[in-house]
């Protein structure tokens, strides 16, 4: 998890604090921190002035995300998000299914058909040769999964589009923030 950082201003007698870069939050509780700073060469804490109070400020440190180009994820996904940890292996089936269907639509120049035998055969066919290029290959192709992931491959969901709603508002309010940082690469919802 990532740790809170803090600044500290107008703190009296151990005025060393006031120009520290933020420090980083070790431990905290419902009333009191402790932060990473060696205090003993700090002069005394001492309160002077009762109408000037001290303060301690939240800081956002900038952390750098190095994104991988869209080439390589297609071909190792890597970490994906998880949406249902009860679902973790079938992330990698979705990624394989989404290439495959992407790979029938350009070929065809269309989404298949719900419930066509023949649509569904030749994106089986296109998923297990994409599945034999990729960096680390699914061992077995769950072809129920991809069945059903056919047949809804076409209607527009209200429900769906409402979360994916939700999900990009989301990130949207993250950049604009600047507090946590977005979905790092991939996430799949069923």
């Amino acid at each position: 998890s990532e740790r809170e950082w803090v600044k500290f201003a107008n703190v009296e007698g151990m005025a060393e604090l006031n120009s520290l870069q933020p420090v980083q939050v070790l431990e905290k509780s419902m009333y009191c921190f402790t932060v990473d700073v060696d205090s003993t060469s700090f002069g005394k804490y001492k309160r002077e002035n009762l109408a000037k109070f001290a303060s301690c400020t939240e800081v956002k440190v900038p952390k750098t995300l190095e994104f991988r180009s869209l080439e390589e994820c297609l071909q190792d996904p890597g970490e994906i998000a998880a949406v249902d940890f009860d679902k973790c292996d079938v992330y990698s089936q979705l990624h394989l299914a989404f290439r495959a269907l992407d790979a029938y639509r350009i070929k065809k120049n269309k989404l298949p058909a719900a419930r066509n035998e023949n649509d569904l055969k030749e994106i089986l066919q296109l998923a297990e040769k994409i599945n034999s290029t990729l960096k680390t290959p699914l061992e077995k192709i769950n072809a129920t999964l991809l069945a059903t992931f056919v047949n809804n491959a076409k209607p527009v969901l209200v429900q769906m589009a409402s979360i994916f709603g939700g999900i990009v508002g989301q990130e949207v309010m993250k950049a604009v923030s600047g507090k946590l940082h977005p979905l790092f690469q991939w996430m799949y919802f069923d």
